[in-house]
């Protein structure tokens, strides 16, 4: 589909997290080489394991032939975009009612591409009651979207 809208392949949003992974293992195992991409937006407060494990994968995507690529976000002016300079600015870290990184960090990095992005329904409350697949933004050029799956063990996951 994104090839056919936009002439460009479908990218595959990857935390190195265990919806990411879900994701990713889908898109191997379901679309052609050439059809995604992966893209890691570098937060700034993963884990060292996190990375390393990025890393690992990327490796092995790129020997797969699939292009995977790290985004560093920058503001309009061109300077980095981090978790440590946003908490000021927002005044508050991200908690689970109230998760502005996701927005700024991750979700704005690829205008003009259709984009898949793995989420939890319980990591949020503005998550909670979506559909297993869905957009956000409509069915727009800068549409996304989502897989969101229930946490076992939450009041929605079984």
């Amino acid at each position: 589909m994104s090839k056919e809208y936009y002439g460009e392949p479908l990218i595959i949003t990857y935390s190195g997290g265990k919806d990411s992974d879900v994701l990713l293992y889908l898109a191997e195992n379901c679309l052609n080489v050439g059809d995604f991409e992966v893209l890691n937006s570098h937060t700034t407060v993963d884990a060292p394991e996190t990375v390393y494990h990025i890393r690992e994968v990327f490796k092995r995507l790129e020997k797969q032939g699939i292009k995977a690529t790290v985004h560093f976000p920058k503001d309009k002016d061109g300077n980095p975009i981090t978790m440590w300079n946003l908490i000021p600015k927002k005044k508050m870290p991200p908690t689970r009612l109230q998760r502005y990184c996701c927005v700024v960090l991750k979700e704005t990095s690829t205008p003009h591409r259709i984009v898949a992005l793995g989420v939890r329904e319980a990591e949020s409350t503005g998550r909670q009651g979506r559909n297993t697949f869905g957009t956000r933004g409509g069915y727009t050029r800068n549409g996304y979207l989502f897989f969101t799956r229930p946490c076992r063990g939450s009041a929605s996951g079984s």
